[in-house]
């Protein structure tokens, strides 16, 4: 018989495995997009990172925004609906806190208010999931996506672009996805 503490630790654990995905795989490939451009099979350093990196961590001029809004979301829409699901679920882990802080119920002062406080905010994130557009966790995404790349183009001092910015950037792509 499976109990309660069984099924959270599985839960949990299905949780993980889910958002390794999203940061191993899905944001890998979007921060390589953002970061590079590959010409006759060579791999350059992306005007596009090489801008936004400009603004130091500030949003970059409207031009810049545009590009970087458009990347994302043709980069949302050739997800599969897995990788889609895996970035909603690190959104939800990334934003867990906010979403819990924020979160309000009135719920009468009794015996069992934590454990029905987790019920409905349980219920609120499965709504977030099932609902991405409704419940507007897909236009979090989008801007927890553009400062995802923001703060990871602040990264690097791209005052003289070479052969080793690209591998700095590889490093840097090791310790965000991992």
């Amino acid at each position: 018989m499976i109990t309660i503490d069984d099924k959270l630790y599985i839960t949990k654990e299905v949780n993980n495995i889910v958002v390794n995905y999203a940061k191993n795989t899905v944001l890998r490939k979007l921060l390589i997009q953002f970061s590079f451009t590959i010409y006759d099979e060579k791999k350059n350093v992306s005007d596009l990172i090489l801008a936004v990196n400009f603004y130091l961590g500030d949003l970059p001029d409207y031009e810049q925004q545009h590009d970087l809004m458009l990347l994302i979301i043709n980069f949302l829409n050739a997800c599969t609906k897995e990788e889609l699901t895996s970035l909603y679920f690190w959104l939800l882990n990334e934003k867990y806190m906010e979403y819990y802080d924020n979160f309000k119920v009135d719920l009468e002062d009794s015996d069992d208010y934590i454990e029905r406080l987790n019920y409905k905010f349980g219920r609120e994130l499965a709504y977030k999931l099932y609902n991405p557009e409704s419940s507007e966790l897909r236009e979090e995404l989008r801007k927890e996506l553009q400062k995802l790349l923001i703060g990871f183009a602040c990264e690097f001092d791209f005052s003289l672009v070479n052969e080793s910015s690209i591998l700095e950037i590889e490093e840097m792509l090791e310790r965000y996805c991992d």
